[in-house]
């Protein structure tokens, strides 16, 4: 699991378990891992790579309300 900046300006993961992994390790360090406040990790279309973040508010994961 080496994360890899890629074109979109975002940090890459090779896969979708590598990001979550990444996700749990942030939210362990910063003492929130039992709270549901979980990372977003998403297949980005623009570097053909895994991300993770927030989820906008007021959206879906989809776009669609």
């Amino acid at each position: 699991m080496t994360p890899v900046p890629k074109g979109c300006g975002k940090i890459a993961y090779d896969t979708r378990r590598d990001a979550e992994k990444a996700v749990r390790s942030l939210l362990t360090r910063k003492g929130q891992a039992k709270r549901d406040q979980g990372g977003h990790v998403y297949f980005c279309r623009a570097c053909g790579s895994h991300h993770f973040g927030h989820k906008p508010r007021g959206r879906s994961l989809f776009g669609v309300r």
